[in-house]
């Protein structure tokens, strides 16, 4: 029985064998093969029946095999007819249509140095012992070599005492920290990523640090992955980390958990000159741990944006985010007091951004104060990651480094296309610190910004080209990174109330652009001025009827040129190199029929951002004043800037808490009698508007242009008053008796004007007296929140205008003071 079922396998794989032969070839085959499979079957089954030990049934057996024959002469012709048929014609598979996406080859000048240094083996060595990642390994860096290595000098390679006294050579290595994979998956990164990577390693710190004392590096970056499965994000272990290398900065790290890896129980450091910069994950936006990592004693405070804001969702992790990358540098500068500690972000070229998005991207970087900016060429790492859509040539990188470090005002670009986020770190540090030292050797402190930024007052800022006013970093005096917060204090100490009451802006963050004012004893245009120039703010030009006769900080601080509205011959000579135009309004009407040729002339000028303060033009909603001639003037005026080429912003003005009303001119208040105030109008419920107020947020609207560009702002405060009112506050503080009394307003527009009362007082009066000529009768009253929404707080009072220090003085004396 076995046999014979042998037998049939045999048939069966004889003709799998023909089956899978070729057609052409089968026929010929079977011709020969049959017999032999026949006499196969033949001698198997006499086989089996010889060897079949039951003689007595032989006829059955035989006819068993009779049986077997005729099968396997029946199962021969139906091969063989099979075999000599036509096969189905054999499908023909569709071409796979050509890829669209033509790869770029990349230039030569993306080729970097092998790395052959004994610094860069004693690294990587170090590296593989200690069992820890870097990130110039996990992301396929090109500058491994360069950094680890820590470049080469101008003497056959080796570096001069002054090479390294500037820090050039500095090797510099980025470690990786908590694990080499990453919870998030961007577009870009050959990092790999899982939902939940290996548990962190507790004694990471230490090993951090044992590496860092056998590299004897002057310079450490650590950077880690995203670590969103972490309750924190894995900020508290990267603040471990620090702690621990700043430790070693003291001298001796002591191991706590444990011996190390060396068996001893504590590290050996003489590296006392050991800077930390930290590049980190955004923790989400969250602020506790960003606060958490930017306090542990950073040096340098590093998160990437990546790209411009267009390509972010399509380049980064959906969890990240342009805006909350930006958040998390501005928070930074806030818990570190700014100065204590260097933030920098990177950018990649080549993704398909634009000009234009580049420079919105660094305008948007010094908003929140980032100090360092570098710009590399993105290198597709695997073929799944995101195309290169253009190779950036080394001259467009160089105008990138230009135009952050000259334009934008950032302390530091590293800008190529070999360049990644912490190439060169080390050495830029190093070597600005010596710079900075230098200076102070030299009784002096280190200048920012190029040679080209000589001029009046110490610096000249290089004139940006675009309609949207940029930022750079710029400072009060001489413009030094030491003493601008003593600076300011100082000015602040003099002038607390008058130039820069509660005025929160970040004092090395200013706009470029030489900026125009054109009231130089205007009430706001003077505080304006002097707001700008205290601040730092290197280029400040300011028109005057008479340029001899203006306020002698004024001149100390700003360009005076002759201006004058009623004469167009001024507008082309004062505009010249303008960017930004100020224009403060006076008090009477001659200026609005000019104001057009005005708007002219700065079109033709390049003029980028022009804002305009309307005074007594407040603007009541629930009654609009019609057939009152400034009012309409003031609406004609801003319709048609509002259809010209230029971004503008508008500040519609209250009325102002005049100096006028309290400044002592030795009139009546060094004399034994009541004070009187004249007017006629005896009005109520006026919305006085302080013009600090005024002038902050002019400053405000200047230097932070963009989210206030064509908008319009009614500005005033929150309580009304009457002339009574007036009357009464300045009455109480100055402890004398201070009385309203009516005068027509005719009575001004003669010689008696004066009617035997001091001048002052008649100054006074003609302020009063705008709220009849504005249209803002006696029974209106409304208020604007809009001080608060620029300035972040609530309008100044009366009251509070009132007691400012210096506020009862003449301006002269306590303004140069």
């Amino acid at each position: 029985m076995a046999m014979t079922m042998l037998a049939n396998t045999v048939i069966n794989l004889q003709k799998q064998r023909l089956l899978s032969t070729s057609h052409g070839v089968i026929p010929r085959l079977l011709s020969s093969t049959a017999p032999s499979i026949n006499a196969t079957a033949v001698h198997v089954a006499h086989h089996a029946s010889s060897n079949d030990g039951s003689t007595n049934k032989s006829q059955t057996k035989f006819s068993r095999l009779d049986q077997l024959r005729d099968q396997l002469s029946q199962d021969s012709s139906t091969l063989h007819e099979f075999a000599s048929s036509d096969l189905p014609p054999k499908p023909l598979r569709k071409k796979a249509p050509p890829r669209s996406s033509k790869i770029i080859p990349k230039p030569k000048w993306l080729k970097a140095a092998p790395a052959t240094s004994p610094k860069y083996h004693e690294l990587r060595n170090t590296v593989r012992e200690l069992g820890l990642a870097t990130v110039c390994e996990e992301a396929r860096c090109p500058n491994i070599g360069d950094c680890w290595g820590g470049g080469t000098g101008s003497h056959n390679g080796e570096l001069t005492p002054e090479e390294k006294e500037l820090g050039i050579g500095t090797a510099t290595a980025t470690i990786m920290i908590m694990g080499d994979t990453c919870t998030r998956g961007c577009s870009f990164c050959a990092v790999k990523t899982s939902r939940a990577p290996p548990p962190l390693d507790i004694e990471e710190p230490n090993k951090v640090a044992e590496a860092v004392t056998k590299w004897g590096l002057d310079y450490v970056v650590l950077t880690s992955v995203d670590r969103d499965d972490l309750e924190d994000q894995g900020a508290g272990h990267f603040r471990r980390v620090v702690q621990r290398l700043k430790e070693l900065n003291a001298g001796k790290i002591d191991i706590e958990d444990g011996n190390s890896i060396n068996g001893n129980n504590s590290i050996e450091g003489d590296n006392k000159k050991l800077i930390v910069e930290a590049l980190t994950p955004d923790f989400r936006g969250d602020k506790d741990l960003i606060s958490l990592v930017a306090t542990c004693g950073l040096d340098v405070y590093a998160h990437n944006i990546e790209t411009v804001e267009r390509l972010t969702p399509r380049v980064r992790d959906r969890r990240a985010g342009y805006t909350q990358s930006l958040d998390v540098l501005s928070h930074v500068k806030d818990v570190a007091n700014n100065n204590a500690i260097l933030t920098k972000t990177s950018i990649m070229l080549g993704l398909g951004e634009t000009d234009d998005e580049i420079r919105t991207a660094l305008n948007d970087l010094r908003s929140v104060d980032v100090d360092v900016v570098t710009f590399g060429q993105y290198l597709q790492p695997t073929k799944r990651h995101l195309p290169v859509k253009e190779y950036i040539t080394p001259e467009k990188f160089e105008e990138w480094r230009v135009c952050a470090e000259e334009e934008f005002g950032f302390k530091y670009c590293a800008s190529g296309p070999l360049v990644r986020s912490s190439y060169k770190a080390g050495e830029f540090f190093l070597k600005n610190m010596r710079e900075e030292r230098n200076g102070k050797e030299r009784g002096g402190s280190r200048l920012i910004g190029s040679k080209r930024q000589q001029r009046r007052r110490g610096i000249n800022i290089s004139l940006n080209q675009y309609r949207t006013p940029k930022i750079l970093t710029s400072h009060h005096g001489n413009l030094t990174m030491e003493n601008i917060g003593k600076q300011i204090a100082e000015v602040t100490e003099k002038a607390t109330h008058f130039v820069s009451q509660s005025l929160h802006l970040p004092h090395n963050v200013l706009v470029t652009g030489r900026i125009f004012i054109t009231g130089s004893k205007d009430v706001v245009g003077y505080r304006t001025a002097l707001r700008l120039i205290n601040l730092g703010y290197p280029s400040v030009r300011i028109g005057a009827k008479n340029p001899s006769d203006v306020y002698k900080e004024i001149e100390k601080g700003a360009e005076v040129v002759e201006f004058c509205w009623n004469n167009e011959a001024t507008y082309e000579p004062a505009l010249e190199g303008v960017k930004i135009v100020f224009a403060s309004l006076p008090y009477t009407e001659n200026w609005a029929k000019n104001f057009p040729s005005f708007v002219r002339a700065c079109e033709k000028s390049g003029v980028q951002y022009f804002v305009k303060v309307s005074f007594f033009h407040a603007r009541n909603p629930s009654k609009p004043y019609q057939n009152v001639p400034l009012i309409e003037l003031h609406g004609k005026c801003d319709e048609l800037l509002s259809t010209s080429k230029i971004p503008y912003t508008i500040l519609s003005a209250s009325h102002f808490m005049s100096n006028a009303l309290v400044m002592n001119h030795g009139g009546a208040f060094n004399q034994d009698k009541p004070v009187v105030l004249f007017g006629s109008s005896h009005a109520k419920n006026v919305n006085y508007v302080s013009p600090n107020d005024v002038a902050e947020c002019a400053v405000r609207v200047l230097l932070f242009s963009k989210p206030h560009i064509g908008k319009e702002y009614t500005l005033t405060s929150l309580n009304p008053m009457s002339d009574d009112d007036v009357a009464s506050a300045i009455s109480k503080h100055c402890k004398r008796q201070v009385f309203y009394e009516d005068l027509p307003i005719d009575m001004f527009e003669t010689k008696e004007r004066t009617i035997g009362e001091p001048q002052w007082k008649v100054r006074d009066l003609v302020g009063l007296e705008r709220i009849k000529a504005s249209g803002l009768e006696e029974d209106i009253a409304f208020a604007s929140h809009d001080v608060e929404k620029i300035c972040k707080r609530k309008p100044e009072t009366f009251t509070a205008y009132l007691e400012a220090t210096d506020c009862m003085t003449p301006l002269e004396s306590w303004i140069c003071a």
